[in-house]
């Protein structure tokens, strides 16, 4: 893999998103947000094709590069 954090997840796959919206006033410590921890695991290769589609498809701004 070339990404350093695919390579560090493929060692640990405990992983962490976390969203944070907009602040409503001038304490950003008052923003929404939210944070999913998880599991990291690689797609299986009969599934990859299927899951691009569905990736590519939820938003116009998403490039695929070559995605694996």
């Amino acid at each position: 893999s070339l990404s350093e954090h695919t390579r560090h997840l493929m060692l640990e796959p405990r992983c962490a998103l976390i969203a944070i919206g907009e602040a409503e006033g001038p304490n950003p410590q008052t923003a929404p947000r939210a944070t999913l921890t998880g599991l990291a695991s690689p797609v299986p290769p009969e599934e990859a094709e299927s899951l691009k589609a569905r990736y590519l498809a939820r938003g116009p701004g998403i490039v695929a590069a070559d995605l694996p």
